[in-house]
């Protein structure tokens, strides 16, 4: 199923440049301020892929990179496994927080994984893509789940819905103190 036809990839760059890449910029600068660096650090990511995709979609529909043709998918794969591998730094980092930013990460790393192996193969697979848009729904449907706790946890609210627990809960002071000598 076809919403837009392809000849409108670039529909939505407005909304990715400036409502997604730029508040997340700004959102990831007034975390920083306030010592939040991972929430920082969530947003910077995030905000750094929509800002760079948005970019790379703009330089591709108007030449400003001068990409062959034959290159494109694999400058698609290539934009992909990049941020898949960036992404999975930050999966990683994530496993002492509530299981929720983990599967977040997980699931972005998943749908980039699918855009890459999609592009890699000639024709271009677009069941892949399919599989990798659901995957996108998924991540996107935790994310909105996550804002709501936080809305709901800021003017003293309930963690509503919960975020469950850690993957690996972060050492106490004993341990700490213990590996330490």
């Amino acid at each position: 199923m076809e919403y837009v036809s392809p000849a409108a990839i670039g529909a939505p760059v407005a909304i990715i440049l400036a409502g997604t890449g730029l508040f997340l910029l700004v959102c990831t600068t007034w975390a920083a301020a306030l010592g939040q660096s991972f929430v920082a650090c969530f947003c910077g990511t995030f905000g750094g892929f929509w800002l760079s995709y948005g970019v790379f979609v703009l330089g591709v529909l108007h030449d400003w990179f001068r990409i062959p043709p034959e290159d494109l998918q694999r400058s698609v794969a290539t934009f992909a496994i990049a941020w898949a591998a960036f992404f999975l730094f930050i999966t990683l980092a994530s496993i002492r927080l509530p299981i929720i930013y983990t599967a977040i990460f997980g699931l972005v790393v998943v749908a980039l994984c699918l855009v890459a192996a999609a592009y890699l193969m000639t024709p271009v697979s677009t069941d892949l893509l399919r599989a990798a848009g659901y995957v996108v729904f998924v991540f996107a449907g935790l994310g909105m789940s996550l804002s709501w706790t936080v809305m709901n946890l800021s003017p003293g609210g309930p963690a509503w819905p919960p975020l469950g627990p850690p993957i690996r809960a972060a050492p106490g002071r004993e341990a700490l103190l213990t590996a330490g000598g």
